[in-house]
């Protein structure tokens, strides 16, 4: 899961601003980011075909099949009477079901803690389905276009809720939208200290730029190891003290690290001292994405879960170029739309 923000483009007419929305205040501040302070009619629609979670016979969805392995192996053996063979992989699969009842916990506000395990009735009860299923083909019952039976076996054998059956082949069938951009939105949200609750009048301040050290936008979250290191708060400082602790850290050539090997958890690549002391050139407001009215969805990469993109991969040049493309690209046509639109900063969740 990730979070990040999209400047939506939107005529002038019809901004309203919800009155009577609640504003909290003190302790309570945080929940503003849960608040829609502003409406515009044209918002929902602008980034409805970007949803990931749409009805399968939504046209922004594609259909798509893969081969169940397992539930074409079971009809086979079915279909060609080898009931040894079906024996066995149904043993196979119920031995998978009951492991995995018998390490699951179950939330039960009465046990100590809250959870506890499965009695072995419960268990017993959760394998009925398969027991039944193999009942229904060892005395040559079952039929696959009942619809009963063929719930059954979907529900035991295959991965999706729907599946396609060619040539006694199982196939799993999904739905994806290849534009999916998110799963939930919020205007504000998370940046709701941008603009007025994330509304912009005037979309040119997403021209303008600033330099910056490229370490102010790359090291992110591994700025909290630093600051451990170095004893320091981030609270307890100004911009400029901070930033002069991190900079004098890294000038000193303390070693960060890029990347850890995903089997061994040592690390694997390290950051060049010169790439972070580099200063950059950077938006002074700036989203993740920019959606136009009639230019769709721009970004400079592809933003996956955990605040992972596909730039985190890149060395600085290419980064450099990638956002030097998007800035030349978006400051284009925000001057297109400046005199006639607004923005909204929408902070999506995918």
């Amino acid at each position: 899961m990730s979070h990040f923000t999209v400047l939506v483009v939107l005529p002038k007419e019809g901004l309203q601003r919800y009155e009577n929305e609640t504003i909290h205040e003190g302790d309570d501040e945080w929940r503003n980011a849960y608040n829609h302070q502003w409406f515009h009619p044209e918002l929902e629609g602008a980034l409805l075909p970007y949803y990931e979670q749409h009805e399968a016979d939504s046209e922004y969805m594609e259909r798509d099949v893969d081969l169940c392995e397992t539930a074409t192996e079971v009809y086979s053996a079915y279909l060609n009477k080898s009931w040894d063979t079906l024996a066995e992989l149904h043993n196979d699969r119920r031995e998978l079901l009951e492991k995995w009842e018998r390490s699951a916990t179950i939330h039960d506000t009465s046990a100590e803690g809250g959870f506890r395990k499965a009695t072995e009735s419960e268990i017993a009860t959760k394998l009925e389905p398969i027991d039944k299923l193999y009942e229904l083909m060892a005395s040559e019952k079952f039929d696959i276009k009942n619809e009963e039976h063929q719930e059954l076996f979907k529900n035991i054998y295959c991965d999706s809720s729907e599946i396609e059956i060619d040539n006694d082949t199982i196939y799993n069938v999904w739905y994806s939208n290849p534009q999916a951009k998110w799963d939930w939105w919020v205007v504000g949200g998370r940046w709701r200290s941008m603009g007025d609750n994330g509304f912009f009048e005037d979309l040119n301040v997403f021209t303008e730029t600033k330099e910056i050290p490229y370490w102010k936008e790359e090291l992110g979250f591994k700025l909290h190891d630093i600051e451990r290191e170095l004893g320091i708060d981030r609270k307890d400082l100004s911009q400029e003290e901070y930033d002069e602790y991190i900079n004098d850290y890294i000038v000193s050539g303390n070693p960060i690290v890029r990347f850890y090997d995903s089997e061994t958890k040592e690390p694997k690549e390290y950051y060049d001292k010169k790439d972070l002391l580099t200063m950059v050139t950077r938006k002074k407001e700036s989203t993740w994405a920019v959606l136009f009215p009639e230019e769709g969805w721009l970004e400079a990469g592809e933003m996956g879960w955990f605040g992972m993109s596909s730039l985190d991969s890149m060395d600085l040049q290419e980064t450099e170029q990638a956002k030097s493309d998007q800035y030349a690209l978006t400051d284009n046509l925000i001057k297109k739309y400046a005199d006639t639109h607004i923005g909204l900063v929408v902070d999506c969740h995918i």
